[in-house]
């Protein structure tokens, strides 16, 4: 019996308990290995790059993407507006053109808008954690026939 080669998933999300919870439940899941997370998409750029993932499960809204705050006289403001999900997709797609991309968000009715962003997948949250590894891992197994 050959051995199914395991899936390389890298987890881009802005909250720490939902990076580690994955993680958690990655190192257990038969088809994925674990390769790391990474807080926004432009953090995720350099391993993506560096690691090649099979799959990369990405947040769909980044505290960081939202507008820059205005100047406030007694304090700094963020100076750069940094990327949502969907707008992370082509870049991500850039650096690992073979990754399968799974926006995982809990907002509903967001269908058709991760599709037309490029991405391969649309995940809720919300779901056991393993649903969602196996629907990546699936999915992988699908493209690779």
């Amino acid at each position: 019996m050959v051995e199914e080669q395991r899936i390389r998933l890298v987890v881009i999300d802005d909250d720490l308990d939902i990076c580690e919870v994955l993680r958690v439940v990655a190192t257990h899941h038969p088809s994925i290995e674990w390769i790391g997370s990474a807080l926004s998409p432009e953090e995720a750029v350099p391993m993506c790059r560096a690691s090649r993932p099979d799959a990369i499960l990405l947040d769909h809204h980044f505290m960081s993407a939202e507008p820059a705050e205005p100047s406030a006289p007694d304090g700094p403001r963020r100076p750069i507006r940094g990327l949502s999900g969907l707008e992370a997709v082509e870049y991500l797609r850039a650096v690992a053109p073979d990754a399968v991309i799974a926006v995982h968000t809990g907002a509903a009715g967001l269908g058709a808008s991760v599709m037309h962003s490029g991405a391969d997948l649309y995940l809720r949250k919300g779901v056991d954690p393993n649903t969602t590894l196996d629907e990546v891992a699936e999915h992988i197994r699908q493209r690779r026939g």
